[in-house]
């Protein structure tokens, strides 16, 4: 049985930190009973950060009844620290806007709606928010439950071949169909269905992570004061060459190899359940059943026209 990496923006509570052993052990995620009796294994130990692709953002020690340990993850809107609440005794993760984006009112508005958002989505397949606040220097965060596992990205990509753990794996994009049946019936959009926002954890546990780039359609009784986070419609941005898995923010919100033609296109107003996240889940799928997304290429930029093309072409013929 392979054991999985976690994913490095969540990872196992220790008392200390500093001293932690790091020997891999594993854990079985769907403990208990399961209809095929598959099971899943994942290492407890948290492999070392990834270089930064963002500037460094300076650390903060303390924030209320949080104190800082250490970075785990960073994105294209915030770093990710692991933290420890004091009062309860418990390790938590701990979202922060990076630094580069304090200044930009719009990004302000967008990591603040990503943790409203959250924090209104009370369901077992969304992480429970805390807190959210301000350190004393101006920089927002949010605190959230860490949580052990590793992404749907990890085990996809672990895999000897796309047939194993096929009816499993199908389960798990079960959960993650029952997970948004929730958030649509709450108005909720996600519009970044990929494995890698998938996560996968103890006793069966699969939660959609990474609301950063969510929408709450007018009529979502979660609706907030006027105002819409998302940019004026217009001509999407050119971008630069780099992995097609990563999520992208500015007139187009979302992953190139998982987004729906409409979202691709920038029109975010034509955008609902239907045009952005019933696409995705079909991505997912063909991740799941074939090894890789709809859409593939050598950069962004060829990835990304594909999408805006709906160039399906690659499908077609693909081994199921």
């Amino acid at each position: 049985m392979p054991t999985f990496p976690p994913t490095t923006g969540f990872g196992p509570p220790a008392d200390d930190r500093d001293n932690q052993d790091t020997s891999a052990s594993t854990f079985d995620f769907s403990a208990g009973p399961h209809p095929d009796g598959a099971t899943f294994h994942f290492s407890s130990s948290l492999p070392p950060v990834p270089p930064p692709e963002s500037p460094p953002t300076a650390r903060p020690d303390a924030v209320g009844r949080y104190r800082i340990v250490r970075e785990l993850a960073r994105g294209a809107m915030g770093v990710v620290y692991l933290g420890r609440d004091v009062s309860f005794g418990r390790d938590v993760a701990i979202k922060v806007l990076l630094d580069t984006h304090l200044g930009k009112p719009e990004f302000r508005r967008r990591f603040a709606e990503e943790a409203r958002i959250t924090a209104n989505l009370q369901h077992p397949g969304i992480i429970p928010v805390y807190e959210a606040g301000e350190f004393p220097d101006g920089r927002p965060y949010y605190a959230m439950r860490l949580m052990t596992g590793c992404t749907l990205a990890e085990v996809l990509a672990a895999r000897p071949s796309v047939h194993d753990d096929r009816s499993r794996l199908l389960k798990v994009f079960e959960k993650v169909c029952e997970t948004l049946a929730y958030t649509h019936a709450q108005g909720v959009i996600h519009r970044d269905l990929k494995p890698d926002n998938v996560m996968l954890g103890e006793y069966g546990r699969v939660k959609l992570m990474d609301w950063g780039v969510a929408k709450v359609l007018p009529e979502s009784p979660l609706a907030g004061p006027p105002g819409d986070p998302d940019p004026p419609p217009g001509k999407p941005p050119s971008l630069a060459d780099a992995a097609d898995g990563h999520t992208r923010l500015g007139r187009v919100f979302g992953t190139p190899a998982y987004m729906a033609p409409e979202q691709a296109r920038g029109r975010t107003g034509q955008m609902d359940e239907r045009t952005a996240d019933v696409f995705g889940l079909g991505g997912l799928l063909c991740s799941v059943l074939t090894g890789r997304p709809p859409y593939t290429g050598d950069n962004t930029r060829v990835v990304y026209r594909k999408a805006v093309r709906a160039n399906r072409r690659r499908l077609r013929g693909r081994s199921a």
